[in-house]
């Protein structure tokens, strides 16, 4: 594995640490033998970490029941640059591609209320609700969100009634 698993790019501070560097880490190494703060931490999505704050977001919206998917006439979903350097699969062509594809999960998201190990199948990927409505997510690099958390988002449904409800997150529930 790589030399910097800890404090390289992609590595656990920078997707858990929140700013975390690394400093001091080994001081007090082995005194007691397990972690204590943050704890033990969760994933809650079979997806990509990066897409977890946009989906946290984007289920949130769900769970407000304001809407449902049918009247949905677009998404926006606003993420920290860091994000779309891996989840940048617009179009997945199989389950594995559909785990770094904001459009894939957030659409799923928006119909199942969930996204799920049984998301990522080639059933899933091929249904027209799905294809249509990820047609209607647009992924967008903003740079000011960087500055708030690695991985933040901010997700906009808006309606064809021309409502909009947004949820924002700067970092998952880990």
């Amino acid at each position: 594995g790589p030399m910097d698993v800890l404090e390289g790019r992609d590595g656990f501070f920078q997707t858990f640490g929140a700013g975390v560097n690394g400093a001091g880490l080994t001081d007090s190494l082995g005194r007691p033998l397990e972690f204590f703060s943050p704890g033990i931490t969760v994933k809650p999505y079979p997806s990509c970490t990066r897409s977890h704050p946009a989906l946290d977001a984007t289920l949130e919206l769900r769970g407000r029941s304001l809407f449902v998917p049918a009247d949905i006439e677009e998404v926006l979903c606003e993420v920290s640059p860091e994000v779309t350097k891996v989840v940048k699969i617009s179009n997945p062509r199989n389950p594995m591609e559909a785990k770094f594809s904001m459009e894939f999960c957030v659409a799923c998201a928006l119909l199942d209320g969930s996204v799920a190990m049984d998301t990522f199948t080639e059933v899933k990927l091929a249904h027209p609700n799905v294809r249509s409505l990820m047609a209607k997510v647009r992924t967008v690099d903003v740079p000011a969100l960087q500055s708030r958390a690695p991985f933040a988002a901010r997700v906009t449904v808006r309606t064809g009634g021309g409502d909009c409800y947004s949820a924002k997150r700067d970092r998952g529930p880990w």
